[in-house]
């Protein structure tokens, strides 16, 4: 029988090392927050931009139809990028936390919450970029 040199795992959980993954995973948490207000703020400048052009229509301040075009397919690609970047955003999240727990053989908790907040703004860019081009 011969013994390997590596060290078993034992049953116990280093604290040091639990609370860095804790860290780890609660920083993993406010990045994908801080990409969810951002890509909120993207799809929210994109439904303005749209909506300036349709008041912008009624009124006839800008009469060209070469600025019409050129912001309604800004506005429209604005929801869609946006919306593509938050569920890469979101997936690299997801991945990231079963990493760190692979690494760490101890279960990664993903925040649910977050993951809901994502799914819902990435639908709020599909819908509004929908709806632009439906409306546009």
């Amino acid at each position: 029988m011969s013994q390997s040199n590596l060290p078993e795992k034992s049953s116990t959980v280093d604290p040091a090392t639990a609370l860095a993954q804790q860290r780890t995973e609660l920083a993993l948490e406010r990045t994908l927050l801080a990409w969810v207000r951002t890509a909120f703020a993207f799809i929210s400048a994109a439904v303005a931009l749209n909506r300036l052009l349709v008041s912008d229509a009624a009124a006839g301040y800008f009469d060209d139809p070469v600025w019409q075009r050129t912001a309604w397919i800004v506005s429209v690609l604005l929801c869609c990028m946006t919306a593509l970047l938050l569920l890469c955003a979101t997936v690299q999240y997801v991945s990231q936390c079963r990493h760190i727990g692979s690494i760490t053989d101890q279960p990664s908790r993903v925040s649910w919450p977050s993951l809901l907040a994502s799914g819902l703004v990435i639908a709020m860019g599909v819908i509004a970029g929908g709806l632009i081009l439906l409306i546009g």
